[in-house]
């Protein structure tokens, strides 16, 4: 079977892989295992031509060799995901513990100071209201000490949660970095392995069966 930019065109394939295709086979290319595998590293959608030239005969005979493909396929990449999440689930745990324990001994550390400091707003709110006139420098210099008061008290508990947050985020993600590179590693090969399959079946579909002219 031979395809042109232009039969791709009467079937209305997207602009981006018309230009695509046109660019790689400026004059056209007989379709052969090795045109399908360049195909697919291209990004063009091998499922598309099939059912767009595909006779019924061969459509269905491609589809029958990639089931088992497919299959194959999707067990890998749930066993690989399963892999990674029992291997990352540890590291998490103890990451969203370290994190709760300093979410809360942080709470803990500026509850004092946002008391005294609406105490001490609700005081200065309240002269205030009695001599607004009179009292609004003295207002402010409350408010001004208040704040003073009350972020000298939690700059150093917000500075210390940080670093703790900084610290456990970098831990956890040095334990799962190895994990992810794995996962990652054995996804791609799936699919390298994946898409070779597919461009076999689909050339062997198109061989063993004649399609409609």
């Amino acid at each position: 079977m031979y395809l042109t930019a232009d039969m791709l065109k009467e079937k209305d394939a997207c602009n981006y892989q018309v230009t695509v295709f046109e660019k790689e086979w400026p004059d056209g290319v007989e379709v052969t295992v090795e045109a399908i595998l360049r195909a697919i590293e291209l990004g063009l959608d091998i499922d598309w031509f099939a059912d767009n030239f595909l006779s019924t005969p061969i459509l269905e005979a491609y589809e029958e060799a990639m089931a088992p493909v497919q299959e194959a396929y999707d067990e890998v990449i749930a066993s690989a995901q399963k892999a990674y999440e029992e291997a990352i689930t540890p590291a998490r745990e103890a990451y969203e513990e370290v994190m709760a324990s300093t979410d809360k001994v942080y709470k803990e550390a500026i509850v004092p100071a946002r008391e005294a400091f609406e105490e001490a707003t609700a005081l200065a709110l309240k002269a205030y209201k009695k001599a607004i006139a009179f009292a609004q420098e003295a207002y402010n210099e409350v408010i001004a000490s208040a704040r003073k008061a009350y972020d000298e008290v939690v700059d150093p508990a917000r500075k210390a949660y940080n670093e703790v947050i900084a610290s456990t985020r970098k831990a956890y993600n040095e334990v799962i970095a190895p994990t992810w590179k794995v996962y990652d590693e054995g996804i791609a090969f799936a699919e390298q392995v994946y898409r070779k399959d597919q461009a076999l079946a689909l050339y062997k579909a198109l061989k063993e069966n004649k399609p409609c002219t």
